[in-house]
Parts: structure tokens; sequence; C-alpha cells
């Protein structure tokens, strides 16, 4: 089952459905870990943030952030204030999305 994020964040982008991928990835997160208890919760954690995805929002920002540096000289400002700018792209557009629905 799918967890739905608030929707200030748009909600999932991109969730993982595969359970063995899901597998994978927990395995792949917690297999350095001695402590059998604290492995157990770094695998609940990676498998559950693979089930989430990304947010959207953080799609939209990474979109907004190659248009951005496509179009711009990338020195013209901080890289804290290009990834502000594109934060304030995927506000925009999920604002917009969320008055057509």
């Amino acid at each position: 089952m799918m967890t739905t994020r608030n929707k200030q964040d748009g909600g999932s982008a991109f969730p993982v459905w595969d359970s063995t991928a899901m597998h994978r990835i927990g395995m792949a997160a917690s297999q350095d870990i001695e402590d059998s208890a604290e492995r157990d919760r770094e695998y609940i954690r990676a498998t559950a943030q693979a089930a989430q995805g990304m947010t959207l929002r953080d799609h939209f920002a990474g979109l907004a952030m190659q248009a951005y540096l496509s179009g711009h000289d990338r020195g013209e400002f901080s890289y804290e204030e290009w990834a502000k700018a594109s934060y304030e792209m995927a506000d925009a557009l999920i604002k917009v999305r969320e008055a057509k629905s």
C-alpha cells in the first residue's frame, strides 16, 4: 500500500513497487551493520523509503535546476541561490497542479 505524503510536497514520485527490488535495497543498506536490531531498523527504513520514492517536489526542483543551469552562467549565482530558486519553481508547479484538481 502506498502512503501519500503531505500535499505540500506533491506526494510520491517514482515509488518502488517491486518487492524484490525493495528487498535488495534494504539488504544493500543494512549489509555491513553488525547489531541485528540496528540492521533490522536500517533494512525497514531503507525499504520504506524506496517504497515511497522521492517527493514530487524534489523531482520538480531537480528539473527546474537542470533548466536553470542549462540556460545561465553557472557562476552567476551561488549553489544555495540556485537550489532556493529551484524549490520555489517546484512549489509553484505543485500549487498550480493542485488548483487544477
